[in-house]
């Protein structure tokens, strides 16, 4: 007999451990860190599924775009066997279908069978692959930005609508990729590491580019305004997190990007960075809108 609750901390290592076994060898991201995330409520949106009274599964939603986007992500999702992957998906595409979502949005990595198949017999399709990237981080010194007519932003100074409009221009064509608002870029903005992150504007206050990482080198975004491409400042940006994340001795510096931005992929093997796990696949369910 199945069981869905909300989160249940004391459920978490065995949830944990359960996703590093499917993807072993490969490196896991921490659920406890995940669910808590200010994009998923700090807990509340996120399902936990019981077999008797032991964990088999949860996921974790982001359903802020819904409204404006259209777009349901479920993100992180892990799960023991094809009935728990397909009992959380029954009860969360239900939820999503009242919000009035429109697509439904989901990864899954290979050693994810049971809930690729889950998502195949639902009617999920597979959209595109997430290519894992990571390079080595390299003490060096930080980048002049001045000498490309550019200043960081102090965190006090930030213009998050501004902010929020760069980063979504630069993500528009991207499926998969959420949509932000001031607040929620805001908010993200406060649970990343800081120091080697950075805004970047020009002479006149205008945001011109944004690298954003996590405490542990994983970059979450990065994106520079047309005009400013192809002048080094995306290499700036990496100079920069590099200098910042080699003082702490973190190893290395981790992306993900889609296998249909030609664009990104090819910058970043060129900044160094090489394939370093499996491919994910990015799956996707068109709900239909009633009336």
């Amino acid at each position: 007999m199945l069981q869905i609750t909300g989160l249940d901390e004391a459920a978490l290592p065995a949830l944990q451990q359960l996703r590093a076994s499917q993807q072993a060898p490969w490196p896991v991201a921490d659920l406890r860190i995940e669910f808590f995330n200010p994009i998923r409520q700090r807990g509340r949106n996120v399902r936990i599924v019981w077999r008797d009274r032991v964990p088999v599964g949860c996921l974790g939603w982001v359903e802020s775009v819904v409204a404006t986007q259209g777009d349901f992500f479920i993100s992180p999702m892990v799960a023991a066997d094809e009935l728990a992957a397909a009992t959380l998906l029954h009860d969360t595409v239900q939820y999503a279908r009242e919000l009035g979502a429109q697509r439904i949005r989901v990864g899954a990595a290979p050693g994810e069978e049971a809930k690729m198949a889950a998502l195949e017999r639902i009617g999920f399709i597979p959209s595109l692959q997430w290519i894992s990237l990571a390079r080595p981080v390299v003490a060096c010194a930080a980048p002049d930005f001045a000498a490309l007519g550019l200043r960081r932003v102090e965190t006090a100074a930030i213009d998050w609508s501004m902010l929020a409009r760069l980063h979504n221009h630069t993500f528009r064509d991207v499926p998969h990729a959420a949509m932000q608002s001031a607040e929620s870029m805001r908010a993200d903005w406060l649970e990343l590491d800081q120091d080697a992150s950075s805004v970047l504007a020009d002479q006149d206050g205008e945001l011109a580019a944004f690298c954003l990482l996590q405490s542990d080198g994983t970059v979450d975004a990065i994106g520079i305004e047309p005009h400013w491409r192809r002048q080094g400042v995306a290499d700036a940006l990496y100079q920069w997190a590099q200098s910042r994340l080699a003082l702490r001795q973190i190893a290395q510096m981790t992306t993900v990007v889609a296998n249909t931005n030609f664009v990104s992929e090819r910058f970043h093997l060129r900044a160094g960075f090489v394939e370093n796990k499996p491919r994910a696949t990015a799956y996707l369910l068109t709900l239909t809108v009633a009336g």
